[in-house]
């Protein structure tokens, strides 16, 4: 089995289920504040689920995107909103040998890349409905790191931006 194996060469996701979403404007600014948008993504995976037409890994994926105005320095900022969304996806592995449920917590991370762009769409529906659509959200993990079997501190797949 590779070191740095990238699961999105062998798994397609097939569904994602929202699970619980929140969302919460602390107050409104100014309509010419600049907000700035932090995202932070953590993975957990969780035991395959046996289904008739075959094994599926899951990964439950907590996102949390806060918003804040951008002061001249960091204690003018103030926090705009708050959204949390956590999400289920599932996964089906369409080609090479069947992994085991401990290669795939071993490399989920991986994942997190192919996992973004879904759940960014989910959020950027949630910041226009809340009035926010003018605030912007970093389109991909400019900081994930393709060293994914290195990452032996801290929760697994959590990245900020």
């Amino acid at each position: 089995m590779a070191k740095n194996m990238n699961l999105g060469d062998f798994f397609v996701l097939v569904d994602l289920q929202q699970v619980r979403l929140h969302s919460e404007v602390k107050h409104w600014p100014s309509t010419d504040a600049v907000i700035q948008a932090n995202v932070e993504l953590k993975l957990s995976p969780k035991e395959r689920l046996n289904e008739t037409d075959g094994a599926v890994f899951c990964l439950v994926a907590d996102i949390i995107l806060n918003g804040q105005t951008q002061g001249a320095d960091a204690a003018s900022s103030e926090e705009v909103f708050t959204i949390e969304l956590k999400a289920l996806a599932r996964y089906r592995q369409f080609q090479g040998e069947a992994l085991t449920f401990e290669a795939f917590c071993e490399h989920h991370p991986s994942l997190a890349r192919q996992l973004y762009p879904v759940l960014q769409t989910h959020l950027m529906n949630q910041l226009r409905v809340a009035g926010f659509g003018h605030v912007h959200l970093p389109m991909d993990l400019a900081h994930a790191s393709t060293d994914w079997a290195g990452q032996s501190h801290g929760p697994m797949g959590h990245q900020v931006h």
